[in-house]
């Protein structure tokens, strides 16, 4: 009778422990929905215009192709522009100053730092490369990863305590 109180009571305390992972493989994209399109919360990235103020960019496909004549919707604080990307898939934007902006093409938005020529970081980029699409979250993981979360790791190992410690008392009770 105790081994079966005892059992009960093993099993009780392991269940929450065996649900848990569940809970730790939800995944926070970090993207919000805004009327139809999808804004990934990621770094911004810096970039520097050339010595006449003007901005290059390029739309490429997740494939690495240009997609030509694709509008790219540029705002920014107090500033709006449009542009279309030419045969190679690149634009040309002129007018901007230092600042933080947003460009958009189809359902893609990026953000992008821009900073005045000779005045941005050594690491800031000579243009802006957008490709729509490449915000696809698939839910695949390294399998190395999945176990670097403490959750996982405890759930499993209070799971390989508990059970066969619960099937031993089981049989010895009966």
């Amino acid at each position: 009778m105790n081994a079966m109180r005892q059992n009960r009571w093993l099993a009780i305390l392991a269940l929450p422990l065996v649900l848990c992972p569940q809970l730790a493989f939800a995944v926070e994209t970090g993207a919000k929905q805004t009327t139809g399109q999808q804004v990934q919360a990621k770094k911004v990235l810096d970039v520097s215009m050339d010595e006449t103020g003007g901005l290059l960019g390029a739309v490429l496909d997740t494939n690495g192709r240009p997609l030509a004549n694709t509008v790219v919707k540029v705002t920014g604080r107090e500033w709006r522009a449009e542009a279309k990307t030419n045969k190679d898939g690149h634009f040309y934007i002129r007018g901007l100053r230092g600042g933080n902006y947003q460009f958009q093409v189809a359902n893609a938005t990026e953000a992008y730092r821009i900073w005045a020529n000779k005045t941005a970081p050594p690491s800031a980029k000579p243009g802006v490369l957008i490709v729509p699409g490449d915000q696809v979250q698939r839910g695949q993981r390294p399998f190395g990863e999945i176990f670097a979360n403490p959750i996982l790791i405890t759930a499993i190992v209070a799971a390989a305590i508990a059970i066969p410690v619960a099937v031993h008392n089981s049989k010895s009770g009966s």
